[in-house]
């Protein structure tokens, strides 16, 4: 006796055997694609010298969105990087350092892991642990 597996769609069922020779029908044409898109990229390659690779940078154009978010992306590492350096010069641990500022521990972890930027008071109070001037610019 022969048993046949039955796969079931919404509109039509199949045998295994059939779906597997229509995965392989799949599986070559999404092969030979591949193989001519590489091939098509060959050809469009950029001549190289034996020296040197060309390569022409593009201007980067960016929304002021986006440049406002990398600006506050790069704000949060600068201060990460202070307050870490800062508690590590001390020698305390995050617990005694945010005792020492007055500060919840959890906010210390945040700022510290590049999760929230400090407040001002956070900072000055930094500044008058670490002995520290803080300044602020605007350019």
């Amino acid at each position: 006796m022969k048993y046949e597996l039955m796969l079931f769609d919404k509109n039509w069922q199949f045998s295994l055997s059939e779906y597997l020779a229509q995965m392989a029908h799949q599986h070559e044409a999404i092969m030979a694609r591949s193989f001519e898109r590489q091939e098509q990229l060959k050809t469009k390659q950029p001549k190289e010298s034996a020296q040197h690779t060309t390569f022409e940078p593009q201007a980067l154009v960016l929304s002021q969105k986006t440049k406002a978010y990398y600006q506050r992306q790069n704000l949060k590492v600068d201060y990460q990087l202070a307050f870490h350096r800062i508690r590590k010069q001390l020698g305390l641990s995050q617990r005694a350092f945010a005792k020492c500022l007055g500060i919840k521990l959890k906010q210390v972890q945040a700022i510290e892991a590049g999760k929230v930027l400090p407040t001002l008071d956070e900072l000055l109070k930094l500044a008058t642990v670490s002995g520290q001037t803080l300044r602020i610019s605007f350019e």
